[in-house]
């Protein structure tokens, strides 16, 4: 996600709610062989490689940084026993 590269996914449980989210992707039913390569096809006739990349998935994919699952970690300790954030 965060190098803006189009996903093909499938649609299993955990990874339903990105489907709805801005990222690049091509979503098939799991265990389907055939519909995993026509969403590799899908995806690579829809998007064409960015060298820079899809913004819409890097932007989305700030969310889940390594600076941002600190911040979110840090934020169930108490204030006065985080350690000191340097930036």
């Amino acid at each position: 996600m965060a190098a803006g590269t189009p996903i093909v996914a499938t649609e299993i449980p955990p990874l339903m709610e990105f489907k709805t989210s801005p990222l690049i992707a091509s979503w098939c039913t799991p265990d389907n062989p055939h519909k995993l390569a026509q969403s590799i096809q899908h995806t690579l006739e829809t998007y064409p490689r960015k060298i820079e990349g899809y913004a819409a998935s890097i932007d989305f994919a700030q969310q889940f940084s390594w600076e941002n699952r600190i911040l979110k970690i840090l934020s169930y300790v108490e204030e006065d026993q985080r350690p000191p954030i340097l930036g």
